[in-house]
């Protein structure tokens, strides 16, 4: 049975297991984001690097987190997060990516 995760602990444990390749020491930053539901898990990795990380290193590791952490944990449902939320009187908070990229576009699996 996998454990189940807010976005927040998935992208922390993601950050930690992704800085633990060699060469991904540097990583600032991953997101996680909600996938289909038809796939062998809910969520997707996003790796945002800043600065110089090996566009073939980083490809390897993220394959690598995603294929470890994906048998693991399970993102917890957003309508699980919604009924939270209600229940605190707060809007449901969703992490929406930009419509343009820049050059240091993030990888994903």
């Amino acid at each position: 049975m996998k454990v189940i995760l807010s976005k927040q602990e998935l992208e922390r444990t993601a950050l930690l297991a992704m800085r633990r390749n060699p060469g991904c020491e540097s990583l600032k930053a991953v997101d996680v984001e909600y996938a289909d539901l038809q796939a062998d898990t809910n969520w997707t990795l996003y790796a945002r690097p800043e600065g110089r990380i090996d566009p073939v290193v980083l490809r390897n590791a993220l394959e690598g987190t995603v294929s470890k952490l994906k048998r693991r944990y399970e993102l917890a449902p957003l309508r699980d997060l919604v009924v939270q939320n209600e229940q605190a009187d707060e809007m449901p908070v969703v992490h929406q990516r930009s419509s343009h990229e820049s050059a240091d576009a993030p990888m994903s699996l």
